[in-house]
């Protein structure tokens, strides 16, 4: 890992500590930040979502947190903490089932259609997101026509993602972990970091 760590160093690669390959075609990945604190040795981006998400005290913890956006948001009506936990529990489950779908059956090619460019603009045609219905979003980058990395996740509950500190750190995330990987790509170490 020391010959590894210092290549990225000498790359000028800031953010990304390892890279998950997802499926056996080495078509979907997903990253370890070296600034996020993750539970296990093995936890990458896909995974602290999923952890975070499915964890009732995290969720009720941000529907304190953020009051100003959820309660009274006239799209998703009234919603109380326990709905609001139950939801976001589905809602992850269905992402899941999605993901792991595209990873247990290499043929289906559905990674175009599971990530959708996250805006038209030319600037961000290669940032993606998963949006299965409700407010869970899982947010990559796209590197090449099928191949996509995983960056992060967000609970998104306003339109746009500068209306939040946390949606614009994971907009900043994505833009840090393009600019890495398109480093990664052009010196041909993109498959030194993959596990």
């Amino acid at each position: 890992m020391v010959k590894t760590e210092t290549k990225l160093k000498s790359l000028l690669v800031s953010n990304i500590e390892r890279i998950f390959a997802l499926d056996g075609q080495r078509r979907l990945f997903s990253l370890r930040h070296s600034d996020v604190d993750y539970e296990e040795a093995d936890d990458h981006e896909l995974t602290r979502c999923y952890q975070l998400w499915e964890d009732p005290m995290y969720l009720f913890d941000f529907y304190d947190a953020n009051p100003q956006d959820l309660p009274q948001n006239s799209y998703y009506g009234k919603v109380s903490k326990e709905d609001f936990a139950q939801r976001t529990y589905e809602q992850a489950q269905r992402i899941r089932q999605a993901v792991d779908q595209v990873i247990a059956d290499p043929m289906l090619d559905r990674l175009s259609e599971l990530f959708q460019p996250l805006r038209d603009d030319h600037e961000h045609k290669l940032l993606t997101k998963v949006k299965l219905g409700g407010w869970l979003r899982l947010y990559g980058v796209r590197m090449r026509t099928d191949q996509f990395f995983i960056v992060g996740g967000a609970i998104k509950l306003n339109h746009l993602m500068k209306e939040r500190d946390h949606l614009e750190r994971e907009l900043d995330r994505m833009m840090v972990a393009r600019q890495d990987l398109s480093k990664l790509i052009r010196a041909g170490e993109l498959f030194t970091l993959v596990v």
